[in-house]
């Protein structure tokens, strides 16, 4: 019973990483993402859409609202318009319960809206085509994971990766050898950066 104490101790005490594990890949799989051996080109029938280059997303009166089946107060967020292009920067503020996280989710597609309108350079965004909206975001979260590998689509990766590196000044830090980060140990800001580089 003695010797038999640590290894019991052990599987008891990782039954709640187990829980949470289930919990979180549940969730993720709630979100309906595409593994990247599922995606498709962007665009695909150019006849009935413009073409694939971001020009401008447009939300027109978007509103959601929070199901709520015990009473009929339901947080209500919107209606809300926005125009968003490239290079344009924006910051979202407000206290808490303000509905930030509902807008971002709702911005990035993760939460459809009840009502209004999603446009992509100026083509109405269908709830079938919800994918789409999703694939013109990559995030990097406060609280984010750093993994080595670099995945990429470009046609002259090392290229690209050496401008990128010495652009985010990790040039002298990191180097890239078929798609592998060299180290990912770096400092707090200097792993932001990276992150970037892996969203971009």
């Amino acid at each position: 019973l003695l010797f038999l104490r640590g290894p019991i101790t052990i599987l008891v005490n990782f039954a709640p990483s187990l829980a949470r594990g289930n919990l979180a890949l549940k969730k993720v799989n709630s979100l309906e993402l595409m593994r990247l051996d599922e995606c498709q080109p962007l665009y695909i029938d150019k006849e009935n859409h413009t073409n694939d280059t971001f020009q401008m997303l447009e939300y027109l009166d978007i509103e959601y609202k929070y199901p709520n089946f015990e009473d009929d107060y339901a947080y209500h967020f919107g209606p809300v318009s926005i125009d968003i292009y490239p290079g344009k920067i924006i910051f979202l503020t407000g206290g808490n319960g303000s509905g930030k996280s509902t807008f971002a989710k709702l911005l990035t597609g993760l939460y459809e809206p009840e009502k209004g309108q999603i446009k992509l350079n100026g083509k109405k965004i269908l709830t079938e085509d919800n994918q789409l909206l999703r694939n013109q975001f990559s995030a990097v979260f406060s609280d984010f994971y750093l993994f080595n590998k670099i995945q990429y689509a470009w046609e002259d990766p090392e290229n690209q990766l050496d401008k990128y590196l010495n652009y985010l000044k990790l040039n002298n830090k990191i180097s890239v050898k078929n798609g592998c980060l060299s180290t990912i140990k770096l400092s707090q800001g200097q792993r932001r950066r990276l992150a970037l580089l892996s969203a971009y």
